[in-house]
């Protein structure tokens, strides 16, 4: 087996073409690799031999993998408010104060010590 033919028995199929093509520029050396992208030489590697995308973007991006996009399998909607929720939210802002003012004058006539 020629030396060519090993280096691509080691190249993951999940490697990006572009990484592959930029490994055979680099006359199959790692560290040339590396230095050509700006990266440190362990991404090169694992990127090459196991097809790992790097976590931080701008480390797979040297690396030509592609942009990873989020997947939205639709948001679930939010589940309706209870009873009481709703008959607040009915109110008026007025109302409202009214309510909250009536509980206070209630709990202040409770706690007087006559």
């Amino acid at each position: 087996m020629t030396e060519k033919q090993a280096t691509y028995a080691t190249i993951h199929p999940a490697c990006p073409p572009k990484l592959q093509r930029a490994y055979k520029r680099a006359r199959w050396n790692m560290r040339t690799l590396a230095r050509n992208c700006g990266i440190n030489i362990y991404y090169a590697s694992r990127a090459i031999r196991y097809g790992e995308r790097p976590a931080n973007e701008n480390i797979a991006k040297a690396l030509f993998f592609t942009r990873e996009y989020k997947h939205r399998t639709g948001q679930e909607p939010k589940p309706e408010p209870p009873a009481h929720i709703k008959w607040w939210r009915s109110m008026s802002k007025e109302e409202r104060e009214g309510w909250i003012r009536s509980g206070y004058e209630i709990e202040r006539a409770r706690t007087r010590n006559y």
